[in-house]
C-alpha cells in the first residue's frame, strides 16, 4: 500500500515475492493516474519477465503487455536501438563470439614479454580463463582500466606505507603475540585502507570478527595463542597477494586496457558492454537520461541482492539525487545466486542507508514452500553468515514462519568417504521405494555435476531405476570430439 517513496521488500525463499511485485503494479495503476508504461520492472531472466507478465496477465488482464518489464540486458538493449543517433557506434558493432573471444587473448598474451608473469613456459596461455574472467568482473563491477589503475595505485601505497609494522607482527613468535599486538596491527591496516575498494575493507574487517570471537570462545591459554595464530594467518592471506601481485597485476592491466581498444578496432562487443554503455551515456546525457527520469515514474527491482554494479549504476541514475524516489526493490540478502557474476548484498546495505531517513521496510515472514524442520535447519546454518541485513537494519529478524505442517526431520549423516556416501544413499532409495515410495518422486540434489556419477554407479549396482539430470558441455560431446578430429 506504500506508493510513495522507497520501499525494501525482504523477501526469504516461498514468500510470495513475484505476487507482492505483482500486486504492487497493480495497485500503482488502480490508486494513481499513471499509464503502463510510467512503470519499469528489472529481474534478472527471461523466466523472471516471463513469471511476472504471466501473474499481472491474471491480476490485470491485457493491460500488463503495457507495463515495462525487461531483464537489465534488455532494457540496455531496448535504450540503445531507440537512440541510434546516441548509440550510432554500438548499433554498427557484433556481439563478440566465444571462438572470437579466445582468439583475442591469445593474441595479446603472445604480444607480452615472454617474462611476464602472466604467462608459463610450458603453457603461455595458462591464465587466459582467468584473465577473462577478471575482466567480465570488473565490468560487472563498472570499473575501467583508469579505474584500475586507481586501485592499483592506491594499493601499492598501501602496501609501502604498512609492510614494515606488519612484517613486524608476522615475524614475532607465537607465544610472544598478545591480544594487544593484534589490536594494534588491526588499527594500523585499518586506519589506511580508506582508499581500497570496498571488498577488501570487508575481509579484513571479518577476519578481524572472527579473531574477536575465538578469543571470546577461549578457554585457556592455549586457546587464546590459537585465536591470535588464525588471525595473523588470515592477516597474511589477504596481505601477500597486495605485496607479491604487483607485476602480474600491472601485466593484466596492460592487457585489459589493450582488450578493450582490440573490440573498438574490430567493431565488437561483449555482454558486459551493453549495460555499460548505457551507464556512460546516462551519465554524460542529461537529456538521455531526463527522458527515461520522466517516462519511468515507478521503479520495481526483483532480486536485488544478485545486482553487481553496473546493474545497480542504471538503478540509482534513473532514480536520480531525489532523497525519496518511488523505487521499490524486492530481495533476500541470504540467497544471492549470482555472486560469482559480481552482485554483493552490500547494495541492500547501500541502500538502505542511501535512503534510510525515508525508507519502508517490510519483511515477508511467512513461507509457503517448506516445512518447519528445513526451514529451523536453514535459519541455523545462515546465522553463521556474516554480512548479513539484520545486522544493519535495526530490529530486524531472519526468522520465516512455516506454513506447511511436517513431522518428517532432517537428518545429517556423514560418511567417511565418498564411495561409502554413495551406497549408503542408494541403500536408503532402495529402502524407500521398497516400502512404496514412487522413484520418480525422488529426487537428489548435488553441488556440482561431477558429484551424481558414483551416486548413480551405486543405483544403478541396485537395479535401482534412476535418470542423471545434468547440463552437457558441448565441447566435450562426442559429436564434437568427432569433429575436432576431422578437422
Amino acid at each position: 500500500d506504500t506508493l510513495e517513496g522507497p520501499v525494501m521488500v525482504l523477501a526469504g525463499p516461498g514468500t510470495g515475492k513475484t505476487q507482492t511485485l505483482a500486486m504492487r503494479i497493480a495497485n500503482i495503476l488502480q490508486q494513481t493516474q499513471m499509464d503502463p508504461w510510467n512503470i519499469l520492472c528489472l529481474t534478472f531472466t527471461e523466466a523472471g519477465v516471463v513469471a511476472m507478465r504471466e501473474r499481472l496477465i491474471s491480476i490485470m488482464g491485457p493491460m500488463a503487455y503495457a507495463v515495462r518489464i525487461y531483464t537489465f540486458h534488455s532494457f540496455c538493449n531496448e535504450v540503445i536501438q531507440e537512440h541510434p543517433d546516441i548509440f550510432a557506434q554500438a548499433k554498427q558493432w557484433q556481439a563478440l563470439s566465444d571462438i572470437e573471444r579466445v582468439d583475442v587473448f591469445r593474441n595479446l598474451l603472445n604480444d607480452m614479454p615472454i617474462h611476464s608473469p602472466l604467462k608459463t613456459v610450458f603453457d603461455p596461455y595458462q591464465s587466459l580463463k582467468d584473465i577473462e574472467s577478471n575482466i567480465k568482473k570488473l565490468k560487472q563491477e563498472d570499473i575501467s582500466p583508469s579505474d584500475f589503475l586507481n586501485i592499483l595505485d592506491a594499493s601499492e601505497a598501501y602496501v609501502t606505507t604498512i609492510q614494515r609494522p606488519f612484517e613486524q607482527f608476522i615475524a614475532k613468535k607465537y607465544t610472544d603475540r598478545t591480544d594487544a599486538d593484534c589490536e594494534a596491527i588491526y588499527e594500523k591496516l585499518h586506519d589506511a585502507i580508506h582508499k581500497l575498494p570496498k571488498g577488501m575493507q570487508q575481509i579484513l574487517e571479518g577476519a578481524y570478527v572472527a579473531y574477536q570471537e575465538h578469543v571470546a570462545l577461549a578457554e585457556n591459554k592455549r586457546q587464546q595463542q590459537s585465536a591470535r595464530t588464525k588471525f595473523k594467518d588470515a592477516l597474511k592471506k589477504w596481505f601477500d597477494p597486495m605485496k607479491k601481485n604487483r607485476e602480474k597485476l600491472r601485466d593484466f592491466l596492460r592487457i585489459y586496457e589493450k582488450y578493450n581498444k582490440e573490440l573498438v578496432t574490430f567493431g565488437r562487443y561483449d555482454y558486459e558492454d551493453m549495460v555499460l554503455s548505457v551507464v556512460e551515456k546516462f551519465q554524460s546525457n542529461d537529456d538521455l537520461l531526463a527522458d527515461y527520469r520522466e517516462q519511468f515514474q515507478y521503479i520495481l527491482v526483483d532480486e536485488y541482492q544478485d545486482t553487481n554494479g553496473a546493474q545497480n549504476a542504471i538503478v540509482q541514475l534513473l532514480c536520480g539525487d531525489d532523497d525519496s524516489p518511488n523505487i521499490f526493490v524486492v530481495g533476500d540478502d541470504e540467497q544471492s545466486i549470482y555472486r560469482f557474476q559480481g552482485a554483493s548484498v552490500s547494495n541492500m546495505i547501500e541502500f538502505y542507508h542511501r535512503y534510510e531517513r525515508t525508507i519502508r521496510v517490510v519483511d515477508l515472514k511467512n513461507n509457503y514452500r517448506s516445512t518447519p524442520q528445513i526451514l529451523s535447519s536453514a535459519v541455523y546454518l545462515i546465522a553463521h553468515n556474516k554480512e548479513r541485513l539484520s545486522n544493519h537494519i535495526p530490529g530486524l529478524k531472519d526468522d520465516l514462519l512455516p506454513t506447511i505442517e511436517s513431522k518428517i526431520p532432517v537428518r545429517v549423516i556423514e560418511y567417511t568417504s565418498e564411495d561409502m556416501e554413495a551406497d549408503g544413499v542408494a541403500a536408503h532409495i532402495q529402502h524407500l521405494i521398497a516400502e512404496g515410495a514412487v522413484p520418480s518422486k525422488i529426487a537428489v540434489l548435488v553441488r556440482y555435476k561431477r558429484d551424481g556419477a558414483p551416486l548413480y554407479r551405486s543405483l544403478s549396482a541396485r537395479g535401482v531405476p534412476a535418470r542423471l539430470e545434468v547440463g552437457q558441455d558441448v565441447l566435450k560431446s562426442d559429436t564434437t570430439r568427432a569433429i575436432v578430429q576431422l578437422v
